[in-house]
Order: structure tokens, then sequence, then C-alpha cells
């Protein structure tokens, strides 16, 4: 048994797209916005290796809920997305990158069942956009020592055991490693089309708060109105505690009236409502097209590589990616896996695989150019060893 460092806890969710619905241009028009979220959950979590094998570790609770473990998220920045170590160095937050990638703070954590909760406070106009136009998840990015131990957790295996976790930041993103239960739980605005649900009857409709807060209202004098009717005696126009028929039945019918208003107005923001998703729906149809092209191309491109006698204009994007996952690591075991999976060890198995590329086309660049290659370590030793003993030959001739 023995620990060593994991590279690839600290920000392991890959910067990714966002889906044709989130729109990050313009600015939201409100105010900075606070958030429960839960943060960090304990369990096993898959994490694809640049090799193609994926290893699972585990997140045991005595580690995961330690004082001083999860309380070092306090007072640390919230992000869009984890930072991409290609532009910034590094995929958690320091000094030199903290302005580029910080959009809010962290104020509060605390244990809560299997997560950790946190209260995060989200102040910049990219953050609130995404917010606004659906993204929830969250992924915290941190460092840990792997224990590579094996064993199971609640009948599933897993390779190694992540210890002494230091929180670094929390990302915003479109999903996460942790799944979809790690999420902005609630914000202190109105969901998204600032929408209320009231329920007329036996159907449920989305009114305008105000609305919602006025039939409630109307909804408790009619129940009173009720209850006077029941103490008037039938035909009979004479007051019953203070009140006619005709009074309490005038009242019901100017409340009824305001029902029937009420719903029309329910009505008329309901169309306006789907007139505007339709409007933003039919503006993403040309560019949603062109990109789906583009993608499956290029998909085909790549698997071309791996898959030389299979027929790919028959086969799905995510049956194309099984295929390559399997014909590069026979050994994987995907059946069950989601489509997530699937996507995230075709990306790490594509960007290995280019890599080796690279590296070749270097090495045949120096033969070409008559430049001597690179040589390893033991290379070098073993031709300073043969000129010495050269060397010394010399000297006993002479």
């Amino acid at each position: 048994m023995g620990t060593q460092a994991s590279p690839s806890i600290a920000g392991a969710q890959p910067r990714q797209f966002y889906d044709e619905h989130v729109d990050f241009s313009g600015a939201p028009g409100e105010d900075f916005k606070t958030a429960i979220a839960n943060v960090a959950r304990i369990g096993i979590q898959d994490y694809p290796q640049l090799d193609g094998t994926v290893r699972r570790e585990y997140r045991p609770a005595e580690e995961v809920f330690k004082e001083d473990s999860y309380k070092t998220l306090i007072g640390k920045p919230v992000t869009l997305l984890h930072p991409d170590p290609e532009t910034t160095g590094s995929n958690l937050v320091n000094s030199g990158t903290y302005r580029r990638v910080t959009i809010g703070s962290v104020s509060d954590v605390w244990v809560d069942g299997q997560y950790i909760k946190a209260k995060l406070h989200i102040n910049d106009a990219q953050g609130l956009i995404a917010i606004r136009n659906g993204v929830r998840e969250v992924s915290c990015g941190y460092t840990a020592d792997l224990d590579v131990q094996p064993g199971e957790f609640q009948g599933e295996r897993y390779d190694a055991i992540q210890r002494n976790i230091k929180l670094n930041h929390v990302a915003l993103v479109p999903r996460g490693r942790a799944g979809p239960e790690v999420r902005l739980l609630k914000v202190d605005t109105k969901e998204d089309n600032g929408m209320a649900k009231m329920k007329i009857g036996d159907e449920e409709f989305e009114v305008d708060q105000k609305v919602s807060d006025a039939f409630k209202k109307m909804s408790a004098d009619m129940e009173k109105m009720k209850s006077d009717m029941d103490k008037a005696k039938p035909d009979s126009d004479e007051k019953k505690d203070g009140i006619s028929l005709d009074a309490i039945q005038a009242r019901a019918d100017v409340h009824a009236a305001e029902v029937t208003s009420l719903k029309a107005d329910n009505d008329s923001l309901k169309a306006k409502l789907d007139a505007a998703e339709k409007a933003a729906a039919d503006a993403l149809k040309g560019e949603a097209f062109t990109k789906a092209v583009n993608d499956r191309l290029e998909l085909v491109r790549c698997a071309s590589g791996f898959l030389k006698d299979a027929k790919l204009d028959e086969m799905s994007d995510v049956d194309i990616k099984r295929s390559v996952i399997l014909a590069k690591s026979p050994s994987m075991k995907l059946d069950g896996k989601s489509d997530d999976y699937i996507a995230a060890s075709f990306d790490t198995i594509v960007a290995g695989v280019a890599k080796a590329d690279e590296n070749a086309q270097k090495q045949a660049s120096h033969l070409i150019s008559g430049e001597p290659a690179q040589r390893t370590d033991a290379q070098s030793a073993r031709q300073r060893y043969i000129d010495r003993l050269t060397e010394n030959s010399r000297k006993k001739e002479a």
C-alpha cells in the first residue's frame, strides 16, 4: 500500500462547450445572487486516464467530512468552468489567475447527509447569465493524496482512496463528475422565467408571482364567504350573523369574475412566453444544424484511424465512440455506462493518440533534416562510457 499525488483530481472536469440554449452574450440586468448548493459528496467517482483506462476513486466520509478538509473551501473562489491549464498554466486557481477566472466566492460550508453544502455568492455577469440559462451543476477543484488500495463500497469496486483532500475552488459547470445531484439547490431569485405555479381546478398554470398572490388572497376570501353562506338559512332573505344571502352572493359573483380575469391574464402571459421560446429556438436552428454536421464529420474523421473496415455511416455517435474505445482498450467494461462516460473515455483516447503522433512527427523531422534526435538520459550515459573507454585505449597505445 502506498500514497501518491493524484494530478487528475484537482479541476477534474474537462473544458466543455455549452448546449445551444445557453447564451453567454449580453448582461443579466440583475444584481448579485446568493445560492445554496451541494458542492461535494462521498462515494466513488470515475477518472479516465490518458492510456484509455479508467481509475475509480473512493471518497470516504471520514476524509470528505473532515473539518480541516471541507472547511478549506470557506473564502475560496467560484469559477465558471475549471481553469484551463493550457491558458492559465494550472487547473487550480492561484493569485496569478484569480482575477481572470473568478465569478464569486464561498462564505459558508457545512455537512448535510452524504453531501457537503455551501453558500455561494455569484457576482460576475457571465456567471449570472449561465445560471439564468440553466447551468446548475457544480464541481470542486481540489488536491488529494491517492492511496492505491483497491476495495468495495456499497457493492461497487474501486481502485484507490482519496486522502487529505484540500479544496481550492467551486466551478459552475454544465455537467459535473459527481453527478446531477451536486448542483445549485436554491438561488435568491425567481427561477429562470420568474413565474410561479398556481393550480385552478385540475389544471396547473405558470403565472406571474403577483397574480399568484392575488389568487391566494381571493381564494381565502371565497372560503370565508362559503362559511358565511353555510350559516345562512336557504330561501330566506333574512340576515344571519348580520350578513344577507344577497350580499354573500354578490361578493361571490365579484370574485368569480376576478378568477376569470386572472385566468385570461395567465393565458396571455403563457402565449407571450411560448412565442419568445419559439423565436429563440428558431434563431438557433441554423447554427445548431451546422454544428451537428461539423461534429459528426470530425467524429468520423477521428474514428476512421481506429476502425478501418467499419461502416461508420451506419453507426450512431455513441456506437462509434464505444467501438473506438474497445479497439484501443479491449479490456474495458462498457456495459451499463452512460453516454457521458463513453464520451469522456473517447476524448481521452483521442487526445493520447494525438500526443503520440506529435512526438513521432518531431522524431521524423530530426531524421529528415539530418539533425540528431534527442537522446534519452540512458543513451547519453552509454555513449559517454564508450567515449571514455576509447580515450583510455588511445592513451595506452601512445
